[in-house]
């Protein structure tokens, strides 16, 4: 069935954009920028897991932290190759982080996230004491 082989090739495996080191402008601005960003993701997880490591407040910022570094390391793949998988794993990546950030974890103990925020990062954590959020 050619029509079957075309619609998973689609939203699965078909390479939208590959990274040409002789491409214009605007690809290489797309490519650095990937880079940049997997990067800026990389440092926001070791900042959650330092916090972790230091307070040992809860486990689900080990889950953020993890959430952090796939979403970082999906953006050097971007960077290279943008293809439907990859989209869909963004996607998926992108809604867990936003559940995460909207969960209530009252129930749970307490949580950490570490936000880009206007003049650094916004640290916000919820605990059965209610929300704090300091900058650093």
């Amino acid at each position: 069935m050619p029509g079957r082989h075309c619609e998973f090739e689609t939203l699965f495996t078909r390479t939208w954009w590959q990274y040409n080191a002789g491409a214009g402008w605007p690809e290489q601005v797309y490519h650095w920028f990937n880079l940049a960003e997997g990067v800026a993701w990389l440092v926001v997880a070791a900042l959650v897991l330092r916090r972790y490591l230091r307070f040992r407040n809860s486990l689900w910022e080990l889950i953020f932290t993890f959430a952090f570094i796939t979403f970082g390391l999906s953006d050097f793949r971007e960077a290279y190759h943008l293809q439907s998988g990859l989209i869909l794993f963004k996607a998926i990546n992108l809604l867990v982080l936003i559940a995460l950030a909207g969960a209530d974890y009252t129930a749970l103990g307490s949580v950490a996230a570490v936000l880009p925020g206007g003049e650094g990062f916004l640290i916000a954590r919820v605990n059965i004491d209610g929300f704090f959020v300091g900058q650093i």
